[in-house]
């Protein structure tokens, strides 16, 4: 039976991509369940790093260090979706990875995501590719004032993003950000975030947690909340429903994040995965 077939077990060797918290969070995770981690990271001191069972330092470009990595594990996995990309597709040359190299691509690509997404049939925010200054005054036409413009790739929170209420303050972004193509999209005005996380596995069968309700400060999480507030409990199961849809079309293996706007009618929309 090949390694795409068997289940891993305990006391296999789990790879992770990443060792900031959340890559903390999965080791300790992991560990209790049994399993033994190995943490790749650029860090010299990283939080993963602190709780692993063995780390991996180096640049992930660096082909040599990812090998080394990818064949010390059973299967890697990612901390989260900025990871190189170029990383992962090298360390599946020697091991399984989950989510894909496919998944990631998109999750990582603002504009890859929406489009993805839209085509599907998913519920996203409004948005359009802005590639030079000239094609601002007919996006803004498109989406209205204000707009948010964020870079297509390595944005996170509220970095990488910028809100325009006028083409002056667009142009401004738009220097910022660039030179690479950056997204534009309506500004929401929301009640809420709400997340839902899916998992699914190889065999197609999918599950999923309680939504949940994200609280920034300053544009940063400050406060995950399950279950969701309660005056939101009615979006709850067309959340779930959306995000079983969004892993079984994209033949999600592994676990992945669906993060919502609801707006003030309702009516939801995915922001990101």
């Amino acid at each position: 039976m090949s390694k795409l077939q068997d289940r891993i077990l305990p006391g296999a060797r789990l790879g992770v991509f990443g060792g900031g918290q959340l890559g903390r969070m999965f080791t300790h995770a992991a560990q209790r369940l049994g399993y033994h981690v190995v943490v790749f990271t650029d860090e010299a001191d990283s939080p993963g790093s602190q709780v692993a069972d063995a780390t991996v330092r180096g640049d992930y470009l660096d082909p040599n260090a990812v090998k080394e990595f990818a064949q010390q594990v059973d299967v890697v996995t990612l901390e989260f979706e900025n990871i190189h990309l170029e990383a992962v597709q090298r360390a599946a040359e020697w091991t399984l990875v989950r989510p894909s190299v496919e998944i990631l691509a998109i999750a990582q690509h603002r504009i890859r995501e929406k489009r993805t997404l839209r085509d599907l049939g998913f519920p996203v925010t409004p948005f359009h590719e802005v590639r030079g200054y000239q094609e601002l005054p007919g996006v803004a036409e498109q989406l209205g004032w204000p707009l948010v413009l964020k870079t297509a790739k390595w944005g996170y929170d509220g970095k990488g993003q910028r809100k325009a209420h006028s083409l002056i303050e667009a142009n401004d972004a738009l220097e910022l950000l660039g030179p690479e193509p950056v997204i534009a999209e309506k500004w929401i005005t929301y009640q809420a975030e709400v997340s839902v996380m899916v998992a699914r596995n190889p065999s197609g069968q999918i599950a999923t947690y309680p939504m949940f309700t994200n609280t920034h400060v300053r544009h940063i999480l400050d406060l995950t909340t399950c279950p969701a507030r309660s005056e939101l409990q009615n979006v709850a199961k067309s959340a779930q429903a959306i995000a079983r849809g969004v892993a079984e079309s994209l033949q999600l293996e592994g676990l992945l994040c669906v993060e919502f706007f609801v707006d003030a009618d309702g009516q939801m929309m995915i922001n990101e995965l």
